[in-house]
Parts: structure tokens; C-alpha cells; sequence
């Protein structure tokens, strides 16, 4: 520590200590962009996890539409969507919404990310479409 000598009172330099609040800072600032990478990989993969789940509901859903089919059952539309309902809850989600067009299947998937919640971002939707070719 350099101390100078004013009169007779002993005066610290100002530079004295700077370093331990500029490391202070620089490891803020590191925690804070860690963190927002880690928050952004959480959406990121619970937006993975939504469109996983819209993919594997369609497609179960317009299986179900052409196995009722087949079978002359008029109730395909209903069955198929508790189907989709079924194959999004293994998965971790929620079907906001299923619709029956013929043999063609309309799905829409919701995920839940409690970790972003005080961001303001609670889920996470995707949409799939699966049929006949």
C-alpha cells in the first residue's frame, strides 16, 4: 500500500483496493451471462420437448383416425384426440388443442418451464400435423 505524506496526515492512494472491485465486477458479470445461457437453454429445450410431444401425439392420433377408420367406428375424431392426450402426458405436456380433418390430425402441444416462470415465460407451445400421405 503506498501511502503519501500530506502535512503531517497520512494519505492512502486512491488506486489502492481497485483491483479486488474490478474482479469483483468481472465476476458479476461472468454470473449474470452464465445464467442467462443456462436460462436459455432451459427454453430452449422445453420448446424441444413441446415439439416432441406435438409430433408423437399427431402421429399416434392419425394412427388412431386409421385404425377407427378401418373399422367403420364413428367416433375416430374423439378417440384420436384421447389418444393425443395420452402420448403428450408421457411426454410432460398438455394438448391445448386436436383437430380431426378427415384422416389428418392438427395437434397442439403445451410444456411447463417453472424454472422461467419470473421471467414472465410459463410454457412453451409447438404444433404438428400428421396424416396419410
Amino acid at each position: 500500500m503506498t501511502r503519501w505524506r500530506v502535512g503531517s496526515v497520512l494519505v492512502a492512494d486512491p488506486a489502492d483496493g481497485s483491483a479486488s472491485l474490478w474482479v469483483l465486477a468481472l465476476a458479476m458479470v461472468l454470473w449474470i451471462s452464465v445464467a442467462g445461457v443456462v436460462l436459455v437453454g432451459v427454453a430452449v429445450t422445453a420448446r424441444h420437448r413441446a415439439a416432441t410431444a406435438a409430433d408423437l401425439s399427431a402421429l399416434a392420433a392419425a394412427s388412431a383416425v386409421q385404425r377407427a377408420q378401418l373399422q367403420d367406428d364413428p367416433n375416430s375424431a374423439a378417440g384420436a384426440c384421447a389418444t393425443a392426450r395420452e402420448i403428450a402426458a408421457a411426454n410432460n405436456a398438455t394438448v391445448d388443442s386436436c383437430q380431426v380433418s378427415g384422416a389428418v390430425v392438427d395437434v397442439a402441444t403445451t410444456v411447463a418451464i417453472p424454472a422461467l416462470r419470473f421471467l414472465g415465460l410459463d410454457s412453451v407451445s409447438a404444433r404438428a400435423r400428421a396424416g396419410p400421405t
